[in-house]
């Protein structure tokens, strides 16, 4: 039997808080694939959000980078969580890679 694997929102929330880590940090994808041991292209579709990361390599990954996988777990969560409540004033705006950014605009009365 073939089973396919889905990335859910968790997921892409996590990939996206490793991405801010990466960023913060400056560090490459070809960096953190070697101190984690996998592959560049691995690396590359887990931080887009396009493969499932398997709980070790969230691990692995996240001490990397200097956070636990619970604090990387619980802030996906929240962030989830506060995208679920309404948005009073405010307008959702999707960028190309996915990622939910929610920019408050105030209405004029």
């Amino acid at each position: 039997m073939l089973m396919v694997s889905t990335v859910g929102p968790l997921t892409k929330e996590v990939a996206a808080i490793i991405r801010g880590r990466m960023a913060r940090f400056n560090v490459n994808q070809t960096e953190l694939a070697e101190s984690v041991g996998i592959s560049q292209s691995q690396l590359s579709k887990m931080v887009r959000g396009t493969r499932p990361i398997d709980i070790d390599q969230l691990e692995s990954i996240c001490d990397a980078l200097g956070m636990g996988i619970e604090d990387a777990i619980e802030e996906a969560t929240t962030l989830l969580r506060n995208l679920d409540e309404p948005l009073s004033n405010a307008r959702a705006i999707f960028v190309s890679d996915e990622t939910r950014l929610a920019k408050v605009l105030r209405r004029k009365t």
